[in-house]
């Protein structure tokens, strides 16, 4: 370590007397909703008071209710554009069924008719030998 600047500690304190501060303005909603969106997926309808508590717990800062609500609305909308990523390629499936297996019928029927303008596929998938 010759010609380079260093440091020496000459007393170190281990005692620690101030008071952890649970404001920290780092916190945003990108951050929380990358740490949370888990959570967030395995239970969508979670009380916004409730995720804030967790958060705030998970996080070690202090989340708001408001913040807790934009995380959350975040979230869902970052896995419901997930879905639909997904729902966009199942035609790319189907093809691939078909040059793996030549002999395999794919029908996939789309069913618009619902009222919370959710898009179910059900994919039918029939293989017969000849």
């Amino acid at each position: 370590m010759q010609h380079e600047e260093t440091l020496m500690v000459k007393t170190y304190n281990g005692k620690h007397t101030c008071a952890r501060i649970f404001a920290n303005s780092m916190a945003k909603t990108p951050y929380l909703t990358d740490k949370f969106v888990d959570q967030i997926r395995l239970n969508p309808n979670w009380a916004i008071k409730s995720l804030a508590q967790t958060m705030s717990a998970g996080v070690k800062a202090k989340v708001s209710t408001q913040q807790a609500y934009r995380t959350k609305r975040a979230a869902l909308k970052l896995l419901e554009s997930s879905i639909k990523e997904q729902y966009a390629r199942i035609r790319d499936y189907e093809n691939e069924l078909k040059r793996v297996d030549p002999n395999t019928t794919v029908d996939i029927k789309c069913d618009f008719n619902n009222l919370v303008n959710y898009l179910f596929l059900r994919g039918c998938i029939y293989v017969w030998e000849l």
